[in-house]
């Protein structure tokens, strides 16, 4: 029996409009080589999705699938593209997935990864071992789609047991050098961000970081649940960033329960007690955090005048130049929920503990993307 047709209504045509990822040369090179074959041979292949790291494509039945398999692996204008397919009743929406995963976007993460404590040396239970490629494209589709274990599972060929210790390893692993890749601005990396931000449409001086929360939805959990019961009626948990001009995270705290204000979401962070203690250290030359108004200024962190109608012109003027200049924070959960969208909705997991890890892993995954020039627009 062959696949069910596909919901999506749009043509291959439609390809060259998709948005794509401009630094991603891999996915690039596959949307031409795919686009161009499919439209030379007349094969009426329908409902094509880019996302960083992969391009989907719908076929409406076998014949076109097997066909769409064979000519992809005669096509090599990108390095090491590896394909997957899975059917109809494997993913939430009504197609036929082929999935590719451009290999200069995980080589960083596969290559650490393979040598790491993280990944088994043996396998279990008489199963093949999981390559650490394998695993890591397992863990970028997981983060990056809404499909539960056993739909991971069933696309690439493993137990659902196996999906989730692989999902949890390697989650471990990239919190393991989460040191590396989210840290805060010292020295020559301190003055850079403060002049990006200086830059930024008559910026603000002095200002080496951005700081807001954003919440990640989850299930009801077992215990305390009416304090995760957050103001949009929903189960969540916070995410407190400090980014920096380019949208790099360069401070995380995750985990506070969805009703916790942000100001005290703060209060009861890591940086908050470095700012307090050490507060030369972490902010010399009089260099300075900013925040909306849910945060009350202080020597380290300057929020916007609030408005009880009395503001003056000047006031007026830096609101607005303070809301331009913070809004890289905005763009950034934009550009991290936008990418990572496991972020919209944990449908399984009810251990915090893992979600907080699977969070802080992608903040982890985020910064990679963005030192890589990999960013989706």
């Amino acid at each position: 029996m062959g696949p069910k047709e596909p919901s999506a209504k749009a043509t291959f045509s439609d390809v060259t409009k998709a948005p794509t990822c401009q630094a991603d040369i891999g996915n690039g090179a596959i949307q031409a080589a795919i686009v161009e074959e499919v439209w030379r041979q007349r094969k009426g292949c329908c409902g094509c999705t880019f996302r960083p790291g992969w391009m989907s494509v719908g076929c409406g039945d076998a014949e076109k699938l097997e066909w769409l398999r064979k000519v992809s692996q005669t096509l090599k204008p990108w390095k090491g593209a590896e394909i997957v397919a899975m059917n109809a009743t494997d993913v939430p929406k009504p197609s036929v997935y082929i999935g590719y995963f451009p290999e200069p976007s995980i080589t960083p993460v596969d290559t650490r990864y393979s040598s790491s404590e993280w990944l088994p040396n043996e396998s279990g239970r008489g199963r093949l071992r999981i390559s650490s490629k394998k695993a890591v494209f397992m863990y970028i589709w997981y983060v990056s789609n809404t499909v539960t274990f056993r739909q991971l599972a069933n696309l690439f060929g493993v137990a659902p047991s196996a999906a989730w210790s692989t999902v949890r390893r390697v989650t471990w692993f990239l919190i393991s050098i989460s040191h590396e890749y989210i840290k805060w601005p010292q020295d020559a990396y301190m003055h850079e961000v403060v002049n990006s931000f200086e830059q930024k449409e008559k910026g603000i001086p002095g200002v080496i970081g951005a700081i807001d929360c954003t919440h990640i939805a989850i299930k009801a959990p077992k215990e305390h649940k009416d304090n995760y019961f957050d103001r949009k009626k929903t189960y969540s948990i916070v995410l407190q960033a400090v980014v920096d001009a380019n949208k790099k995270f360069i401070c995380i705290s995750c985990g506070e329960p969805g009703s916790m204000h942000d100001y005290r979401v703060l209060r009861r962070s890591r940086i908050y007690e470095l700012a307090e203690t050490r507060f030369e250290e972490m902010f010399p030359n009089s260099s300075f955090i900013i925040g909306d108004s849910a945060y009350p200024s202080s020597n380290w962190l300057v929020s916007p005048y609030k408005d009880y109608g009395n503001l003056t012109e000047s006031h007026r003027k830096f609101n607005k130049l303070h809301s331009s200049t913070r809004i890289v924070v905005e763009n950034a959960f934009g550009l991290l929920k936008g990418r990572f969208r496991r972020l919209l909705k944990f449908t399984e997991q009810i251990d915090l503990k893992a979600v907080t890890n699977i969070v802080a892993g992608i903040c982890v995954l985020h910064n990679i993307c963005i030192s890589m020039d990999d960013l989706c627009e």
